[in-house]
């Protein structure tokens, strides 16, 4: 039996961010475009969900924008939010590294730019006023140094005294929301899901078993997406590394946003500058 630290490790060498059975990735692009039979689910079922972010954003982030200022959103999945950020005003372009989520957000943010590349490393011109990241997209990074990788990512594309704005899920939040079962039925494809957390190695882990997998999945498949608890000094120590300097914490619980938090709040949403 390994002990924590080296199951985890040797957890995240293997499934790194995805694992499925629609199709094991062979290499990067691959690994990339693992998301792509998740995107046809996450496109119908989280619309709402990700509609609402602009409600945080408007809270916390807007405020201290201009009301043309050019924005980064990164990971934006299926473009809901991409979309309501550029109905806004604001000139955004959205990035991800699923080519199939990215063919949903040219439907759900139209006109808006959109560049297909790996959050970790995106070789961006320090030339966007503010990133987004929202939705827990950082907990699919599995690893420290991953963490970091990306948040060097997004400083290096901010002007000086641009705002990274994104939030994780905690510890908390995963014990009182990853677990048990739902069916869904979305459009003609009926989804049995699945969510599970281990405490012990700040592990999540989403199941979603369909008929098909996307519109190329071909027949029967199973999708499996892994998330990872980031601690608090994890994430303050990646933001302080990379070069932005950390404004305000603010933690959600239920659907009150609290400032002066911990852990104990479901989520964490983060307001950093670049110094």
């Amino acid at each position: 039996m390994l002990d924590a630290p080296s199951r985890l490790s040797t957890v995240t060498r293997a499934i790194v961010t995805v694992v499925m059975n629609c199709g094991t990735p062979r290499n990067a692009r691959a690994l990339a475009s693992a998301y792509d039979p998740f995107a046809d689910i996450y496109n119908l079922h989280w619309k709402d969900s990700s509609l609402s972010w602009i409600g945080w954003c408007a809270l916390m982030l807007l405020p201290r924008l201009r009301s043309d200022a050019t924005v980064l959103d990164l990971c934006c999945g299926a473009g809901h939010l991409t979309g309501a950020l550029a109905e806004a005003g604001l000139q955004v372009i959205g990035l991800d590294g699923s080519r199939r989520m990215l063919q949903h957000a040219r439907v759900n943010a139209p006109g808006v730019p959109l560049v297909e590349a790996d959050a970790r490393r995106f070789g961006m011109r320090a030339s966007f006023d503010a990133v987004t990241c929202t939705f827990d997209s950082l907990n699919h990074l599995l690893t420290d140094e991953d963490l970091l990788s990306c948040c060097q990512s997004v400083s290096a594309c901010l002007r000086q005294g641009g705002l990274f704005f994104f939030d994780v899920n905690t510890d908390a939040g995963y014990r009182l929301r990853w677990k048990g079962q739902q069916d869904l039925r979305l459009a003609d494809l009926p989804i049995s899901t699945e969510y599970s957390y281990d405490p012990a190695l700040r592990l999540a882990r989403y199941c979603a078993r369909a008929d098909r997998c996307g519109e190329s999945g071909g027949g029967p498949g199973e999708i499996i997406l892994w998330q990872r608890c980031h601690e608090a000094a994890v994430v303050r120590a990646a933001l302080e590394q990379a070069g932005l300097v950390l404004l305000e914490v603010f933690g959600l619980q239920g659907d009150a946003v609290v400032t002066g938090c911990t852990e104990e709040c479901e989520r964490l949403f983060y307001l950093c500058v670049r110094s």
